[in-house]
């Protein structure tokens, strides 16, 4: 089968886990920070009969939060875009950092 003949080489494997370690932060997120606090939101005072008051306006403000930081765990996570970002910004960082 063509499956059994693919052979990556190290740094493609290396490449390949950190996109899908920044895949998995992605995810994790929207979840955390968009998604459990609106049910919070629109569950919780259905359920207690509890209004939220104050803590339902800060739940709600944390979802604007989710698209703010997600890229960052992708520059933070793809070696070769961390170091363009270093360049960009001439961040003091060793340069010599080796890049996946």
């Amino acid at each position: 089968s063509r499956s059994a003949d693919n052979h990556f080489t190290g740094k493609t494997r290396r490449m390949q886990a950190n996109l899908f370690n920044a895949l998995l932060i992605q995810t994790a997120i929207p979840i955390f920070f968009s998604y459990l606090p609106l049910g919070i939101i629109l569950i919780f005072p259905v359920v207690t009969g509890i209004p939220l008051g104050a803590f339902g306006n800060v739940l709600f403000s944390i979802t604007a939060i989710s698209p703010c930081v997600d890229a960052f765990f992708v520059l933070f996570f793809i070696g070769r875009f961390r170091l363009a970002v270093i360049r960009l910004f001439r961040l003091p960082f060793d340069h010599h950092v080796s890049s996946t």
